[in-house]
């Protein structure tokens, strides 16, 4: 082979490497943009149109577990259970309540735990958000409201402070 063609082979190959390595990198950011959490609040969901699904509810999780223990916390990728409790959740509650019962039960997670007399530990779930929806949704609705319960009420108490005897 001649020295010319020699030199067009190397030239061709040279840019035929560059852009097998353009495309390689392409590929890997755009990789890096799909495992990157998701980083969503109620507001730019509904500016862009889509309604709030499991993935919104999962990154709200995921804010408020940083705001409790740190950006360094390590936050692991939600199951299709764990999904569909968030889409439960949704259907219910609407979207508004859930993301603000999130963020109080993210919020009041140590108080939580205190409370449970060693029967909870670790980071705040949507498991345990849906085992304890009920109450959490109700603090969220009674805005801090003191409920009396019965049995600090005089309900069932005489003039004298004392129960009556009988029924």
């Amino acid at each position: 082979m001649s020295r010319d063609k020699l030199l067009a082979l190397r030239k061709k190959a040279l840019e035929s490497k560059a852009r097998t390595e353009a495309v390689r990198e392409d590929g890997v950011a755009k990789k890096a943009r799909k495992k990157a959490p998701p980083r969503v609040n109620e507001l730019t969901a509904k500016q862009r149109g889509r309604r709030v699904n499991s993935t919104h509810v999962e990154a709200w999780f995921r804010e408020g577990i940083f705001d409790l223990y740190g950006k360094r916390f390590v936050v692991p990728q939600w199951t299709v259970k764990q999904k569909k409790l968030a889409k439960n959740l949704l259907e219910i509650y609407g979207e508004a309540l859930v993301n603000e019962a999130v963020a109080h039960f993210c919020k009041t997670w140590d108080s939580v735990v205190g409370n449970s007399n060693g029967r909870l530990s670790g980071s705040p779930t949507i498991n345990l958000l849906w085992g304890m929806r009920e109450r959490v949704f109700g603090d969220i609705q009674n805005k801090g409201r003191k409920i009396e319960s019965r049995k600090n009420s005089d309900e069932f108490k005489g003039d004298s402070g004392a129960p009556d005897v009988g029924w």
